[in-house]
Formats: C-alpha cells, structure tokens, sequence
C-alpha cells in the first residue's frame, strides 16, 4: 500500500512537471511567433509588457535555432536598456559559445552607442567562429574601416569559403561597398575584385553598379542605369535613336551584362542582324556565360548567311 502510495505521487509530480514544461514550450511557441516577423526583418519593435515575458530558459532556443536570451537582449537594446541587453547578450554566449549570435548582437549594439573598440572586439570574435555568416563579415568590414585597415578588407573576404561566396550576394555588395574609394586599398585590386563580382552575379542590378562605381565612376555607372531603364520603357519604333543610346552605354560599360545582352536582343528584334553579329563578336569575351537563347539567335544569323 505504501509502495503503492510513492508510486501515485511520482506520477502525480512527473505529470505536473511534463504538464508545466508543456505550457512552457506552448507559451514559447506564441511569443516566438510574433517575434519572427522582428527578426526576419532585424527590428526589435515590442512593448516593455511583452519583453518581460520572454521566455529564455526552457525552451532556450527558438525552433530556427536563434537564442531567446539574445532576442530578448536585442529588445532591450532597443528599448534603451543597455545593461539588461549586455546581461543577455552574455548569457547567450555562455549558453550558446559556438553560435556567435550573442557576439554579433554585441558588437552591434556598441557601433550603436559608439563603442568601437568594444565594437571591434566582438566582431572579431564573430567573424572567427562564423566567418562565412554576412553579418558577421558586415562587422569585420566596419571594424577595419574604423581601424584604418581597409586593404584588410579583401583579404578576410578572401577567406570566406568560395562556395559561399558564390552563392551569397550581400557578401559580395558588403566588400564592394567597403573598398570603394577607400584609400588603403589598392586600385588594381579593387578593380579586379570588382570584374569577378559581375561575372558571379552577371545580373545583379546592385552588385553590378557598385562595381561600376570601381571600374569607372559612380557619375558614369548611375547615369548608365538611368539611361538604360529609360530604353526600357521605350518602344522600338524610334529605332535609330534607341540603338545609338544602347551604343553608348555599351561603349562606356562593355561589361554588363544586362545593357548587352538587351542591346543584341534589340538588334535582332529591329533586324539589325550584321549589327548585331558584330556587336557580339567584339564584347561576348567580356561575359563567363550569355543567354543561351541570344547565342542560338547569333547562330542563326551565321546560318542565313552562309545560306
């Protein structure tokens, strides 16, 4: 009877724990629902009702793997609670050493409040432990440029894995930002860095005209673009004065993908096809990879007159 008694107000206590921790996920997975908008978008927007109730022990993590104390911390931050954010960014990183996040938080929250030696310390830190994460590399780049070591600037970016690079655009937008017009870096360098982020990304609008700004100047590369969305919006029934912008752009920016791909297309489309054709083989060199539709075009061009 008095076994049995103990084995009653096990279960009783076990199912009150169980019960407990249920509604402490459940709860968790409410809160965690309306912070995931905040931190898809990186503002940290909340009443002070509603951070007090954050839950950061159990569970400890969001499902995506964020920490809650460092999520909490980043609501304080931006409520003007330094110290309680600080608290919860270091409780974080203890909780959690090999995710980083805490140390990012950090880092952003003294180049807010212009601490950058505090700054730069645990951006360092981040970008050793996580040194393929973009944010993490957005620090580093912030911390060199207040330490003057902006021909740094390449070398960490560099030792980011190519892989990543190659398939993360604002790695590339955040060092390209970075080197431009920055005094420590070399020219030459620049420029080449610049040359192999539009043959990565022969399409992005933003990589390519803060590359352009590098190669050639920002006045050239922004009146370029300009130029090249009015032709955009244009019909081809002024065809003459239609090709002679889309000369001049290609001329001025031979290496954009967009402005030549477009350009040929409008060629062929106006049956300006020995324009064309001419216009291809001259600056096709420039481009890793074109349009295969564009080179069948081009191919076909040959055959008529072979024909």
């Amino acid at each position: 009877m008095k076994n049995n008694i103990i084995i009653l107000l096990f279960i009783f206590i076990l199912s009150g724990l169980v019960g407990v921790s249920q509604y402490k996920r459940f709860n968790s997975s409410q809160q965690q629902y309306e912070m995931w908008f905040d931190l898809t978008q990186d503002r940290f927007e909340k009443s002070i009702d509603f951070v007090k109730q954050i839950e950061t022990n159990y569970p400890n993590l969001t499902y995506i793997g964020v920490p809650l104390s460092a999520l909490k911390g980043s609501y304080y931050a931006n409520l003007d609670s330094i110290d309680l954010a600080k608290e919860l960014f270091y409780k974080s990183m203890i909780d959690h050493p090999f995710l980083m996040y805490g140390e990012q938080r950090m880092s952003e929250l003294y180049y807010n409040i212009n601490q950058m030696d505090s700054m730069t310390y645990y951006a360092n830190k981040a970008v050793k432990g996580l040194p393929n994460n973009a944010k993490h590399f957005y620090l580093k780049i912030l911390s060199l440029k207040y330490e003057q070591k902006g021909d740094s600037m390449i070398y960490y970016f560099n030792k980011i894995d190519k892989n990543v690079k190659n398939k993360d655009e604002a790695l590339w937008r955040i060092v390209l930002a970075g080197i431009y017009e920055d005094s420590k870096v070399k020219i030459e360098n620049a420029k080449d860095l610049a040359i192999e982020s539009k043959k990565v990304f022969p399409y992005n609008k933003e990589i390519n005209l803060i590359a352009e700004w590098i190669l050639y100047s920002r006045e050239t590369a922004n009146n370029s673009i300009r130029q090249f969305n009015k032709l955009m919006k244009m019909e081809d029934l002024n065809s003459s004065y239609k090709d002679s912008i889309f000369s001049e752009i290609v001329n001025l920016i031979p290496n954009n993908q967009r402005y030549f791909e477009n350009y040929i297309a409008f060629l062929i489309r106006t049956q300006k096809n020995q324009k064309a054709k001419e216009i291809f083989e001259k600056l096709s060199n420039n481009f890793s990879k074109i349009n295969p539709k564009l080179v069948e075009a081009i191919n076909q061009i040959d055959e008529r007159n072979e024909d």
